[in-house]
């Protein structure tokens, strides 16, 4: 065996028929795993034959070398004559085949291994090293198993602006089946605008959880159609209705709308369906934020008929950040009537609401519910607030911060002029 591994003819055979092997399975493998395979396990075996291939070739190749450069007996050992003596020219031969050592036999088969690894690598399109991960989340996509497809989302979010990534996405956004809903998901937090009408279509005709995904996707898109999505899909989404308002929200007035109308449509929808009274309590805060999100003056009467004490903290905090946000001068004198009557001890608590993937948006942050009236009269700028914030900054029956907070305000507006009303719908 020895003699054999030190005859240049065999070992160049041998690497001939490794490599040449390799090399005519590394075109068809790799076609097959980038764009077929749908198992994961397909492709672990398929890896491995090549890299055995490679291996095999690594090792004819290395010993190929030592052969060339450390001789013949480098490999097969130093002979000893019959006669116990040689002659000069084998002496030369036995001090040249002295000088290589188990170590340098190990490294050049490395090296040979590793050149060997990223040639056939790149000639592979990345199927043996650089690619894997890649390759990893483009057949869990295309997998039967929604479990895979579901899998695939974390890997395939953080390959933004991979084409065949986000056509793997696409497909399976088309397909009827489990895992629609994490794709749309992973849809969207890698902005492929190239998948908007798939997640419009899933948007009109998922189940609930689905038309949720696909809106809160085309959220994240800032999608001209959402708002009229969503109104639609609304009433489908069943137990995700909240998921649908928080796409309303998180898309907000200045995520690009194709008219006003839709805009003016939204305010009409929030104030319908909380007029109803047929929505939770998570869910009517909620509608609450979107109002203001939008800010939507359609909104307007139905807010201003929260502003009472009786109104629960949480509600009211909502109420009170939206009526800011929208902007109206006119509610100024409602805040600042309910301002007295309220408890200078109450604190607005910091409100979250969650969609299906644990994703937390901030309705409300905390707060001294005085200094929340306050702060959103401050928003508004309305300057005819100017005498009663002063009165409140010299009025020693409430907490010091709450006057310094009113005294400041009360000096400030008299730069920010304001309408004193918006048209309500």
């Amino acid at each position: 065996m020895k003699a054999l591994f030190s005859s240049p003819l065999f070992l160049t055979v041998g690497i001939l028929l490794t490599g040449g092997g390799a090399l005519a399975a590394i075109f068809p493998a790799a076609d097959y795993i980038t764009n077929r395979s749908s198992s994961t396990t397909d492709n672990f075996y398929l890896g491995g034959a090549l890299m055995a291939l490679l291996a095999m070739s690594a090792v004819f190749e290395a010993f190929l070398v030592i052969r060339l450069v450390w001789g013949a007996q480098a490999i097969r050992g130093i002979d000893t004559a019959k006669d116990g003596k040689r002659d000069d020219d084998d002496d030369l031969v036995e001090v040249r085949s002295m000088r290589v050592t188990g170590m340098k036999k190990a490294l050049v088969f490395g090296v040979l291994l590793a050149v060997n690894i990223i040639v056939f690598d790149q000639i592979g399109s990345g199927i043996l090293v650089t690619a894997t991960r890649r390759i990893h989340v483009l057949t869990q996509l295309r997998s039967d198993d929604p479990q895979d497809r579901s899998n695939a989302v974390t890997d395939a979010i953080q390959l933004v602006g991979d084409r065949e990534v986000a056509a793997a996405i696409g497909k399976v956004l088309e397909t009827p089946g489990e895992a629609r809903e994490w794709a749309a998901y992973a849809a969207g937090v890698r902005n492929d605008r190239s998948l908007r009408d798939q997640l419009a279509e899933l948007t009109r005709t998922g189940t609930g959880r689905e038309r949720a995904a696909g809106a809160v996707a085309l959220a994240r898109l800032k999608d001209p159609e959402l708002l009229r999505l969503a109104i639609d899909a609304f009433p489908e989404a069943g137990e995700f209705k909240a998921d649908i308002l928080i796409a309303m929200g998180m898309k907000g007035k200045l995520g690009g709308l194709r008219s006003e109308l839709e805009l003016e449509e939204a305010g009409r929808f929030l104030s319908k369906i909380l007029r109803e009274g047929k929505l939770d309590k998570v869910q009517t805060r909620l509608a609450l934020w979107v109002l203001g999100q939008l800010e939507s003056p359609q909104g307007l009467k139905y807010l201003k008929g929260l502003l009472s004490p009786e109104t629960d903290i949480t509600t009211l905090c909502v109420t009170l950040e939206s009526l800011g946000k929208i902007g109206e001068a006119a509610s100024c004198d409602d805040m600042m009537a309910l301002f007295p009557k309220l408890d200078s001890a109450q604190r607005c608590p910091e409100l979250v609401a969650a969609d299906f993937t644990g994703h937390e948006v901030l309705l409300c942050g905390g707060l001294n519910l005085l200094q929340r009236v306050l702060r959103e009269v401050a928003r508004i700028g309305d300057d005819q607030q100017k005498i009663a914030l002063e009165r409140i900054s010299v009025n020693e029956s409430y907490p010091e911060d709450v006057r310094k907070m009113a005294a400041e305000i009360a000096f400030q507006m008299r730069y920010k002029p304001v309408q004193r009303s918006i048209q309500q719908q």
